[in-house]
């Protein structure tokens, strides 16, 4: 494996020996022929920080890499989706090279809903994972997430419940990852302060708005200004007696 070259002509990620990918079949289970291919790709995936990763990588859809495998493999992908599954594998046999600790079922958020295999060196403080069985914290997931990776091949792997018949194989892309970038659901104490926090906005202002109409409705009235007129008969009787005595 270590004497096979590694690109120079600037189409894959330093470090990519592409003469390995020529052996690389799709549409089977992991066969031996992969193993060198996937080895330099786990391999450079350890040695590289996520941030570098993500800066190189194109995007790419299921799609792509189910319709063109060919142009992709070995390429790092980005795919954007939801992680339903997270199993942590068993330590590798004595002489693998590499560790590769977790499987996630990644299901892109671009139709078609099928599956991308994800196999990831680790995963995000707190990402919930189980065993692989049915009702562990890694089953039946809805966890958002940024996959980064190389692409690998198209896999074979058993339907498992997805289809009509249980035996039945099916086929989904194989992506190589040193982790994924995880984008969790807030917390639901969280969710419950900021709906209670609304509600007392909405309340107060509410509350405004009532004791403001109430004030309009109870505000007391202005006295009204007496109209003017002549003035009484007694004022008249006394300008006259003024009149007569001369004053």
């Amino acid at each position: 494996m270590l004497d096979a070259p590694v690109d120079e002509t600037g189409k894959y990620f330093p470090g990519v020996r592409p003469s390995l990918l020529e052996d690389v079949t799709d549409n089977i289970l992991q066969s031996s022929d992969d193993l060198p291919a996937r080895f330099n790709l786990m391999k450079l995936l350890e040695a590289t920080d996520a941030q570098t990763l993500r800066q190189a990588a194109i995007p790419a859809t299921r799609v792509d890499l189910m319709e063109q495998p060919d142009a992709y493999r070995g390429q790092l992908v980005t795919l954007e989706g939801t992680i339903r599954r997270a199993v942590e594998l068993p330590p590798s046999r004595p002489g693998y090279p590499i560790e590769e600790n977790y499987q996630l079922w990644f299901f892109p958020n671009t139709p078609p809903s099928r599956p991308t295999v994800v196999i990831a060196l680790e995963v995000p403080e707190g990402f919930p994972v189980g065993k692989g069985e049915k009702g562990d914290p890694g089953w039946g997931l809805e966890e958002s997430a940024t996959v980064t990776g190389f692409f690998l091949k198209k896999l074979l792997y058993p339907a498992d419940g997805e289809s009509e018949t249980d035996d039945v194989a099916l086929i989904a892309p194989l992506v190589l990852a040193r982790t994924v970038e995880w984008h969790p659901k807030p917390p639901e104490e969280s969710r419950f302060m900021a709906t209670m926090l609304t509600l007392i906005i909405l309340v107060l202002i509410a509350g405004m708005l009532i004791v403001g109409v109430a004030n309009l409705m109870t505000k007391p009235k202005l006295p009204e200004k007496p109209e003017e007129g002549p003035p009484p008969p007694e004022t008249w009787d006394k300008v006259s007696e003024m009149d007569r005595s001369g004053e």
